[in-house]
């Protein structure tokens, strides 16, 4: 029986050791692995149908999203240690309704040292009887008797839900939906260049999201924020043609060229090669322009399908602020276009 939680990393067998030796009511040396090993410590305590009883038991606190009160017994760095009927469970820092996202592990350590002898309503979120691993949850009891599996079971790929952002990281935001954590991707979170996600959400604001997949098997759920707004590319023809000219903030300088934000979620590209200063071709566009320049540049193709404007600076005279805030101008230059058009 192995029940993993999506927002849950596999635990390799040392790092559970670590969890399960660790912490201020541990003493001696650290248990056997697996429920054969563990087997003649447990039932000096318990009958053998007792410690059957009691995992059947768990089996259906998890099945029917049972919550539990349990008190604090330890703690370590990856979360709190609690007890349930002489059986020992982990609640990690992610599952904490105060999780202590702390750069300092020692400020970690002893906001979870606080908790200790504290009783918690949890949740069971994760069972693994052969390595005698029980893994609750203090995020997921806010949901009541709501079951995890019944939520994944009736879920599908192109339902709108709420849920409460349950922590941010670099590649996403990891969203609690009642008891199981689905992940929206960076790039699913706006329409527009996202730095980091905590420049969109913050943890504990409670939002709406559309479902993009959901497999059941790796319990693994893919969320979108950004599809239940407009897409500004379905419309972006209508409102931008070749050889306009377009004002926009540059947003991203790479050695390639420069992207610019033309509208809120609508970026163009300016190739190196469209990128002149003083009327001579310039080796990089650091050269000349930086991040957070307001620009003016001429629309050389748009491409809906894609995503895609291009842009350039080709006859264009264009003002822009530089770093010290000093307006700085460039000449306008005559230029041919493949289409045969010219600059103005």
């Amino acid at each position: 029986m192995s029940l993993v939680a999506p927002w849950q990393t596999e635990m390799d067998e040392s790092y559970w050791n670590a969890i399960m030796v660790q912490g201020r009511w541990v003493e001696g040396t650290p248990p056997p692995h697996g429920e054969e090993a563990l087997a003649p410590l447990l039932e000096n305590r318990f009958a053998a149908q007792e410690i059957d009883r009691k995992w059947q038991r768990l089996q259906e606190m998890f099945d029917e999203g049972t919550v539990v009160c349990l008190a604090v017994t330890g703690f370590n760095k990856g979360g709190l240690l609690v007890e349930w009927e002489g059986l020992q469970g982990f609640v990690p820092i992610s599952q904490l309704m105060d999780a202590p996202v702390l750069a300092d592990d020692c400020e970690r350590m002893d906001c979870l040292a606080t908790h200790v002898d504290k009783e918690l309503q949890l949740k069971v979120i994760e069972l693994e009887r052969v390595q005698n691993r029980i893994i609750f949850s203090e995020r997921a009891a806010q949901w009541g008797d709501c079951c995890p599996d019944k939520l994944l079971e009736n879920l599908r790929a192109g339902d709108t839900c709420e849920g409460t952002v349950s922590n941010l990281c670099d590649f996403g935001v990891f969203v609690d939906l009642g008891g199981i954590d689905g992940l929206i991707h960076v790039s699913e979170l706006s329409w527009r260049r996202v730095n980091h996600p905590r420049d969109v959400l913050q943890v504990g604001r409670r939002i709406r999201v559309h479902v993009i997949d959901v497999d059941n098997r790796r319990r693994r759920i893919a969320l979108s924020l950004k599809r239940l707004q407009a897409n500004p590319w379905s419309t972006v023809a209508e409102r931008y043609r070749p050889g306009m000219i377009v004002e926009g903030v540059v947003t991203n300088v790479v050695d390639f060229g420069v992207f610019a934000c033309i509208e809120d979620g609508v970026e163009g590209l300016i190739h190196v090669s469209e990128l002149f200063h003083n009327g001579n071709p310039v080796q990089h566009p650091a050269e000349v322009i930086q991040e957070g320049e307001r620009i003016q540049a001429r629309i050389l193709s748009v491409d809906p399908d894609h995503q895609r404007m291009a842009l350039s600076l080709r006859g264009v005279t264009h003002s822009s602020t530089n770093g010290n805030g000093a307006a700085e101008t460039s000449p306008a230059i005559e230029t041919t276009y493949q289409d045969g058009t010219e600059s103005p």
